[in-house]
């Protein structure tokens, strides 16, 4: 099976979570050799310092264009095309910061802002936009046992992204409340920030 290797690696729970630990996830942009050299990396205990700038390596401008346009294809997204632009564009010229300042608290919106296209309600809590996600993502999957890995996704939020500031120096919470210290934001941090963003265009 062409991504047994994926499976593979979210069903050795201890492994997989380090690699939560460090914010990453097999997202679907990265699904492959990819994420695959990242996970052995944590699995053997080596750094990933060397793992994690080779993939930054690989996203090129071309690259990340790409991803933006995915992005626009996306009705609640394309609403918010110049707040995202400008995500990306710090991301371009190396502004760490501004890069994950933008991403991390424009994710929640567009979370809500699809929940309330599908159900024409509002709501603040993030535990009802979480499972919201993995609804949708199932659906369009066709289940939650798919290479979409909603369920898992969803943890992965519940424990990076979105973990409470105190447990996370670099997650929404941690960044929206001012939290975070110079040195937590880094081009490894943006990008999980940009690929966590790009998983929702595929999900929705």
């Amino acid at each position: 099976m062409q991504y047994a290797d994926i499976y593979a690696a979210l069903a050795d729970k201890d492994v997989f979570k380090r690699v939560v630990a460090a914010g990453w996830f097999p997202f679907i942009e990265v699904m492959g050799k990819e994420f695959k050299d990242l996970h052995d990396a944590c699995a053997a205990g080596f750094p990933l310092d060397e793992a994690e700038a080779n993939i930054a390596d690989k996203f090129t401008s071309e690259r990340l264009d790409r991803m933006f346009d995915r992005w626009m294809s996306k009705p609640h997204m394309k609403e918010k095309e110049i707040i995202l632009r400008s995500g990306l564009n710090a991301y371009k010229h190396g502004d760490w910061v501004a890069c994950l300042k933008v991403v991390l608290t424009e994710i929640e919106g567009i979370i809500a802002d699809a929940y309330l296209r599908e159900t024409g309600q509002r709501t603040r809590k993030i535990e009802t936009l979480l499972d919201f996600t993995v609804d949708v993502a199932a659906k369009m999957a066709g289940g939650r046992d798919t290479l979409f890995f909603p369920v898992e996704f969803a943890d992965y939020l519940k424990n990076y992204t979105y973990a409470d500031s105190e447990r996370q120096n670099v997650g929404r919470n941690a960044v929206g409340h001012g939290r975070a210290k110079a040195e937590h934001y880094t081009q490894t941090r943006a990008l999980q920030a940009l690929l966590t963003l790009d998983q929702f265009a595929f999900y929705s």
